[in-house]
C-alpha cells in the first residue's frame, strides 16, 4: 500500500499526473488510444495497472512483479465469470504539461478491460492499492475512479479528480531507407525483426515497409506514433540502437526521416 498524505497540494499534483497521462492499448490491429478503441468498438472500457502511482517510487523490478501479479488475478477473475471479459495490454504515457510531475513515471504498464463495471474493477486495484482507475464510456470520454484511498484524501479537498483528456497530435513520419545491393537480404531480415519489436510498443499505430515496384532500391517504412513522446520512447529502444549498429553495413546512405502533420 502506497504511503498516504493529507497535504492537499501533494493529493493535487497526484491528480494532475493523472490528468497528463495518455492511455492507449493494443487491440487486434496494434496500439490506439483507449478513447479510439471506445469509439470504434462502440464500448466502455476500464483501465488499471498494479504500478504504483503514488506517494512512493518502487523499482522497476517491483513494478513488473506487481503488474504480473495483476495479470494473474485477472486471469482468475476471467475464468470465474459467466459473462466473460477482453484482457488488452495498455500503457499510461505522461505527456508534457505544466508542473513537476512527482508521480508519474515515463510509462505505467497495464490493462484494458472490456465487459466488466467499473466496481469490479475498482475493487481489484484496490486490492493491489492503487489510488484510481481510468473509466471510458462508449463514446471516448474519460473519467478518473478514485478508489477508497483516493478517495478519503479527496473528501472534503475540493480538487476535482477528472479533467479533460490530453490532446495529442498524432506523429506521421517516412524513413527513407536505401539498401546495398549485395545486401538486401540481410537489410530485410534486420528490419523485419525491428518491425516485430517495434509493433509490440506502445504508441505505435502503423510500422509497414513497403518499396515502389519501379524503384525497388529504395524501401519506405510508414510509420504512425499516438505522440512524438511514444516515438521518442521507441527511439530509445535497443532494438533501434542495434539496427543503427548495422547501417553502415546494410545500407549505402543514412537512413532519412521525413515528418508529416495531419491535415484531415
Amino acid at each position: 500500500m502506497a504511503d498516504l498524505t493529507t497535504n492537499p497540494s501533494v493529493v493535487r499534483e497526484l491528480i494532475v499526473s493523472y490528468q497528463q497521462t495518455l492511455v492507449v492499448a493494443a487491440g487486434a490491429q496494434g496500439w490506439r488510444p483507449v478513447a479510439d478503441w471506445c469509439r470504434v468498438r462502440r464500448q466502455p472500457a476500464r483501465v488499471l495497472t498494479a504500478w504504483n502511482p503514488g506517494f512512493t517510487r518502487p523499482t522497476l523490478a517491483e513494478n513488473l512483479t506487481n503488474n504480473a501479479a495483476l495479470a494473474e488475478r485477472l486471469a482468475v477473475e476471467l475464468a470465474s465469470r459467466s459473462t466473460p471479459f477482453e484482457i488488452w495490454p495498455a500503457d499510461g504515457r505522461a505527456v508534457p504539461g505544466s508542473g513537476e510531475r512527482q508521480f508519474a513515471p515515463f510509462h505505467e504498464s497495464g490493462f484494458c478491460i472490456w465487459g466488466a463495471s467499473v466496481a469490479a474493477v475498482r475493487s481489484i486495484a484496490e486490492e493491489f492499492g492503487q489510488f484510481a482507475i481510468f473509466a471510458f464510456d462508449a463514446a471516448g470520454r474519460r473519467s478518473l475512479v478514485p478508489c477508497r484511498d483516493l478517495a478519503a484524501l479527496l473528501a472534503g479537498s475540493g480538487i476535482d479528480p477528472n479533467g479533460e483528456e490530453p490532446v495529442v497530435d498524432p506523429l506521421y513520419l517516412i524513413a527513407v531507407i536505401r539498401p546495398k545491393p549485395d545486401e538486401r537480404e540481410r537489410a530485410a531480415q534486420a528490419l523485419a525483426s525491428l518491425q516485430v519489436a517495434t509493433r509490440a510498443e506502445a504508441g505505435c499505430e502503423l510500422y509497414d515497409l513497403v518499396c515502389d515496384s519501379e524503384a525497388s532500391d529504395t524501401w519506405l517504412m510508414i510509420e504512425k506514433w499516438s505522440s512524438r513522446e511514444h516515438w521518442n520512447a521507441h527511439m530509445a529502444t535497443e532494438h533501434v540502437a542495434a539496427i543503427g549498429r548495422l547501417e553502415s553495413e546494410l545500407m549505402r546512405e543514412p537512413t532519412e526521416l521525413r515528418f508529416y502533420e495531419q491535415r484531415s
